[in-house]
């Protein structure tokens, strides 16, 4: 407030006063330090003259004029020798001089030292991608030379078959493998990656890049089996914990470990009966492990504890459609999971699933069409790229069918079927 002075603070009057004492302070410093330079002036001041000075050194160490005061103290110490309080200050600020330079001699030591620390790990780093370069080169060699010895081993001569263009096939289907693994890897499946890397055996080293995409792919694949690895000890140390566990079976789902999965959110389901969303999850790992009852009596335990968990609606739906089974109540569940919410992609996505097989073309594309929209999941825009071939427009379905087919993902054996249809009717 206006006029409000803060206990503690400086007003305009204190601040006038100090620095009217630090000129006097430093007004004493040149009047004494002049003095001391002239011993014939000097006798004439007594030794209250030295303790004076002494206070005006005391006072330039406390605002931090080290510097000044130490020059003030050995003056006093060399006109006074058995000054004490000169003798004590003087000490005080050589142990302070000592102590500051340990601790930078600290310092720079444990700056050395994490510079070490860093090379060391970089001279880790590359021995081991030589290492791993080794290995690849090694069991390369290795599985030739166990063909080539399966080959004399025979008996028979050994045939060789030359053909024009075979090499540069040969090529083509490396250059395929590699841009599959790449889309792998682009897609967050590194160890589906790393396994195509694998089955390209020395067909990876006639890559461009091909040595780089299987180091790649073969860090991303460790460090995720050491985030797997570490939830897992996390649940063994807290087993009681749910939050850890849920998230151990979202883990596992991710890296297509379904069984595993499942056994985690039974546990779950059995730690908290009442657990909505690990009943979810349970019911969604069944599905992916194709055992629709088991994920049917896991949607409807979950909307039994919540009547309005959409996504339970919509799981239960979708799966149901699946099956082709009980469609009117599928289509009920995924209207109303809409009619909530209008714009969730995966909500529209499943109601224009249900109008696609009822053959009502149209409404399906409007819903897709919505979906796509918002979505960038290739379910989602197969679905509308095929709905788009029913009502007549397959030059509009053929960039995105190919995307799909290019991205070596679930859906990407029905996206090349597709095309291949589309061509054919070309």
């Amino acid at each position: 407030m206006p006029g409000t002075c803060v206990e503690g603070n400086d007003t305009p009057n204190r601040i006038t006063f100090r620095f009217l004492e630090t000129q006097n302070i430093l007004m004493k410093y040149l009047f004494f330090a002049a003095l001391l330079s002239l011993p014939q002036v000097y006798s004439d001041f007594a030794v209250a003259g030295l303790n004076e000075l002494y206070e005006v050194a005391a006072s330039l160490y406390e605002k931090g004029l080290h510097e000044r005061s130490e020059l003030l103290l050995r003056r006093i110490v060399k006109a006074d020798p058995d000054h004490s309080k000169a003798q004590t200050l003087l000490q005080l600020m050589d142990r302070r001089r000592v102590a500051e330079d340990a601790r930078g001699a600290k310092e720079v030591a444990e700056a050395r030292e994490r510079v070490t620390q860093l090379l060391e790990k970089e001279s880790r780093r590359q021995a081991k991608e030589e290492a791993q370069a080794k290995w690849l080169l090694k069991s390369i060699k290795k599985s030739q030379s166990t063909k080539s010895s399966k080959e004399e081993g025979s008996g028979e001569p050994v045939q060789v078959t030359v053909q024009v263009g075979t090499p540069l096939l040969q090529e083509m289907k490396w250059e395929n493998q590699a841009r599959e693994a790449q889309a792998h890897l682009s897609a967050a499946r590194p160890e589906q990656a790393l396994s195509v890397i694998r089955g390209m055996e020395d067909g990876i080293l006639a890559v461009n890049g091909g040595q780089e995409l299987f180091m790649r792919a073969t860090e991303e694949v460790r460090q995720r089996e050491y985030a797997l690895g570490s939830q897992i000890q996390r649940v063994k140390e807290a087993p009681g914990d749910e939050e850890i566990r849920f998230e151990l079976g979202f883990m596992l789902l991710e890296r297509n470990r379904i069984p595993e999965a499942i056994k985690q959110y039974q546990e779950l389901v059995r730690l908290n009966p009442t657990a909505q969303a690990a009943q979810l999850n349970l019911g969604y790992a069944y599905s992916r492990n194709k055992q629709f009852p088991e994920a049917e009596a896991a949607y409807r335990r979950a909307l039994e504890l919540a009547p309005d968990f959409l996504e339970a609606q919509n799981q239960l739906a979708y799966l149901l459609m699946r099956q082709g089974q009980k469609i009117p109540e599928a289509m009920k569940l995924a209207g109303k999971a809409v009619s909530e919410s209008p714009h969730n992609s995966d909500y529209l996505h499943t109601l224009g699933f249900g109008y696609y097989l009822q053959k009502d073309y149209a409404t399906a594309y409007r819903y897709f069409r919505q979906a796509a929209k918002m979505s960038d999941l290739d379910e989602v825009h197969l679905h509308k790229a095929l709905t788009e071939i029913k009502l007549g427009k397959a030059s509009r379905a053929r960039k995105p069918l190919g995307r799909i087919a290019d991205n070596f993902g679930e859906f990407s054996s029905q996206a090349k079927a597709a095309l291949e249809e589309i061509n054919k009717e070309k």
